[in-house]
């Protein structure tokens, strides 16, 4: 698994990593370490908000059960 993968997943997992992520980068990982830089952080923090959306789209739809709407969420 590629470094940027790890990252996101720890990201998606680890409410604190990704709060210290946003907030302070170079305190959250040793960027020397990450190809790009800042700018593969931007990019992973990019990818993370996708995620997000993707997850929010979805949620609703995930809590149902059949037939959908029958919970009275979505």
């Amino acid at each position: 698994m590629s470094a940027d993968k790890k990252l996101i997943l720890k990201a998606l997992t680890d409410v604190n990593f990704r709060k210290l992520l946003k907030e302070n980068p170079e305190e959250a990982l040793n960027l020397a370490e990450i190809k790009g830089g800042n700018v593969a952080v931007n990019e992973i923090l990019d990818t993370l908000a996708s995620i997000d959306d993707q997850i929010d789209s979805i949620s609703d739809k995930l809590l149902c059960v059949d037939p959908p709407g029958s919970c009275g969420i979505c």
